[in-house]
């Protein structure tokens, strides 16, 4: 029986997730089509535009993403304190960037509650209270990604019926080696799959932003900042940038190199087995369920949702090592 989805987003687990979605009948209905000679490129522009937007409405955060010809992975970060720290006026003025507000919104936005009757402000006060908890829901952050680029793409198709396979599919990401490990996953989506031969050429993916950024030494905006472990910036990805970018980039040398070559970044002081790097990079979601994680950090999930079992403790055991 599958996960119910409320049951994989637990955030007093995890604030990292990694999420997935898919075209209809796997179509390459996001890049050009070799069947019907039809070209659906600019459709990895809209999904980025449009994931853009929503992480200024939302408080969740990219970490990485890759927006394929038919697929796409985003890795987020669900920052729900500062939902719960936010004002009235700053939810709305942050809901009114991907939804139309009601009369009454709009009046306290710009007359505030001198200009609405006790029941009015109240029917405000409970609207806004609802906008908070989804401006922290993956449910909703996907579900506003998803209906308006399938109504898109059917408009201009001209037809009906679904875009996307399912609503998304997403795994738990439980610690900083998960959370690094699938990123660098996510970003070496282009050159596994062939269709880009370098991270400055992989079109539609964080790693490409990263890569041209750093040249004038400054973080792409859109993205979550990593930096060192010692920095001041507690809402940062712990690993500094020229590391990771260190890191990317020989992972990405043995996608077509032998496959007993290993990169020379020492994984080993970060916790991974070097010689599992490759399949923990390559396989990373068919060696995991939806929760992935060192083995205590599973064990622990395990216990917290009181599962009989959990996929991807073997793996765990292998492609990470032991840091007790």
């Amino acid at each position: 029986m599958a996960t119910p989805r409320k049951a994989q987003i637990i955030l007093s687990q995890t604030k990292h997730y990694h999420c997935m979605i898919r075209c209809v009948r796997q179509a390459r209905i996001c890049g050009f089509d070799k069947f019907s000679g039809q070209n659906y490129e600019h459709r990895r522009k809209w999904i980025e535009s449009r994931l853009f937007r929503l992480a200024k409405a939302f408080t969740i955060e990219i970490c990485a993403y890759a927006i394929m010809h038919n697929h796409a992975h985003f890795v987020l970060h669900v920052d729900d304190n500062l939902a719960y720290s936010l004002d009235r006026t700053t939810i709305l003025r942050r809901w009114s960037l991907i939804h139309k507000l009601t009369p009454l919104q709009v009046t306290y936005l710009c007359k505030g509650t001198s200009a609405l009757t006790n029941d009015e402000k109240s029917k405000v006060y409970r609207d806004i209270e609802f906008i908070r908890l989804k401006l922290f829901s993956i449910a909703s952050f996907m579900k506003d990604l998803n209906q308006y680029i399938a109504v898109k793409a059917n408009k201009e198709d001209g037809c009906v019926g679904k875009f996307w396979e399912s609503r998304y599919k997403s795994q738990a990401l439980l610690d900083e080696r998960a959370l690094l490990a699938c990123m660098v996953y996510v970003d070496l989506n282009p050159i596994r799959a062939g269709i880009a031969s370098s991270l400055e050429q992989s079109h539609y993916t964080s790693i490409q932003k990263r890569v041209l950024q750093i040249k004038s030494h400054w973080q792409p905006t859109q993205l979550k900042p990593l930096t060192d472990k010692r920095s001041s910036n507690s809402r940062a990805i712990p690993m500094d940038l020229k590391a990771y970018i260190q890191v990317v980039t020989e992972t990405s040398g043995m996608v077509y190199s032998p496959h007993d070559k290993v990169i020379q970044f020492p994984l080993s002081q970060l916790g991974f087995a070097p010689t599992e790097w490759r399949k923990l990079t390559s396989k990373f979601e068919s060696l995991f369920g939806y929760v992935v994680g060192a083995s205590d950090a599973l064990i622990e999930f395990k216990q917290h949702v009181n599962l009989s079992k959990i996929r991807g403790m073997g793996a765990a055991n292998e492609v990470f090592l032991n840091t007790n």
